[in-house]
């Protein structure tokens, strides 16, 4: 189980950057550092800006990155046979940071016999979102066959700018936030729409959009 940063003031916490292995691959130790980091920063004196520190631009663009490469890959709907693990489906998350990284302590972090679907809606309206969103993305990158990402309502243009996430980004990245946020949108647009798990159980965010979006080109199937 995923233990708590240790206690400190604002002042004297350490907001050295998490550092990826030397091979660029994430592992479970990775995640870890970046979850207990991004908590410290969440609380440092410094307000927004301390995230930079934890979390520079380069690396949560990396993040974003990588995972649109993979789930370019998965189809519009992704089917998930995960008998005998544990399936837990997580819904509006809307960048509570500290409820998601309770979730994880009560349930289990990810794993190869625990899978997790998070049903869309991971940014706006909470303080931090670009936060929760790198968990998630990490996880997603470790795990990429035990942690599923599913398209909400706020992963759009439209309610990013609308909702929070995109004066977040500002806040927290300054000049580069223009760049992270075309990226972001474009992990967005690849996410998957709906999970089917054990081809009995279909997982899909409550509401998408106004208008039926251009084909993307993605993989699907009827059911």
């Amino acid at each position: 189980m995923m233990q708590s940063p240790p206690k400190s003031n604002g002042s004297t916490m350490d907001l050295s950057a998490v550092q990826l292995p030397a091979d660029d691959n994430p592992s479970l130790e990775f995640v870890v550092q970046l979850q207990q980091g991004m908590l410290r920063a969440a609380s440092h004196c410094k307000g927004a800006a301390a995230l930079q520190q934890v979390l520079p631009s380069k690396l949560l663009d990396k993040l974003v990155k990588k995972v649109i490469t993979i789930v370019d890959a998965e189809p519009t709907l992704t089917e998930v046979s995960a008998a005998p693990q544990k399936v837990t489906v997580v819904g509006d998350t809307h960048g509570q940071l500290h409820d998601v990284c309770r979730l994880l302590e009560l349930f289990g972090q990810p794993s190869r016999d625990c899978v997790y679907i998070f049903n869309g809606d991971y940014v706006d309206r909470g303080a931090w979102g670009v936060e929760t969103l790198a968990l998630l993305l990490a996880w997603k990158w470790l795990l990429p066959n035990n942690v599923y990402l599913v398209r909400g309502n706020h992963e759009t243009s439209f309610c990013t700018k609308h909702y929070g996430f995109h004066g977040e980004l500002r806040a927290k990245y300054g000049k580069a936030a223009t760049q992270l946020y075309k990226d972001t949108l474009r992990l967005f647009a690849a996410l998957p729409l709906a999970v089917l798990v054990h081809s009995n159980t279909l997982i899909l965010h409550g509401g998408l959009f106004r208008a039926p979006a251009a084909p993307s080109g993605k993989r699907g199937r009827n059911v």
